[in-house]
């Protein structure tokens, strides 16, 4: 159904038996054979196969592994770069741990936010579903640090590196 280039998922041709009709045959020749496959849904590639759609990265892990795994994770926060490298299966909670900063956010990191009663930035952390305290800071690059450090210690290698 499909094959692999540079980490990019492509339409393979098929047999004119696989349609009901030659012209459906020929539409798909036309339209997919050795083109790219997927369309961008919010930042991830996504192809319909069977009247449903599929995430691109996940039917490359498929392809490649063997597995299914309940969530596949861009090691690098690139959704489109699907690297079987960059690619990993986790879980939900690892799959958090390493999410893009909220658009919301207005320091610029995450779990840092400037508490204006005291007038000091506030560093922490969630882990195993409780926001844990990392500290108070008068500067805002002690907190950042404070938090960064915390992803190291208690999120390891799904720390988020960006």
């Amino acid at each position: 159904m499909f094959y692999i280039k540079d980490w990019v998922l492509y339409w393979k041709d098929r047999k004119q038996e696989h349609f009901k009709t030659e012209k459906a045959w020929k539409i798909f020749k036309s339209n997919f054979s050795g083109k790219p496959a997927g369309k961008n849904n919010h930042g991830y590639l996504q192809t319909k196969i069977s009247y449903r759609m599929h995430s691109n990265h996940r039917i490359i892990y498929f392809m490649l592994k063997g597995e299914i795994p309940n969530v596949v994770d861009h090691i690098d926060g690139n959704t489109l770069n699907n690297d079987i490298k960059n690619l990993r299966s986790v879980t939900v909670s690892n799959n958090a741990m390493n999410c893009k900063t909220s658009v919301n956010n207005t320091s610029g990191q995450k779990g840092v936010y400037f508490h204006k009663s005291i007038g000091k930035y506030t560093a922490s952390i969630r882990v195993d579903g409780k926001l844990t305290h990392l500290g108070t800071f008068i500067d805002f690059d002690s907190a950042k640090q404070a938090r960064l450090d915390g992803e190291m210690k208690h999120y390891g290698d799904y720390a988020n590196e960006r």
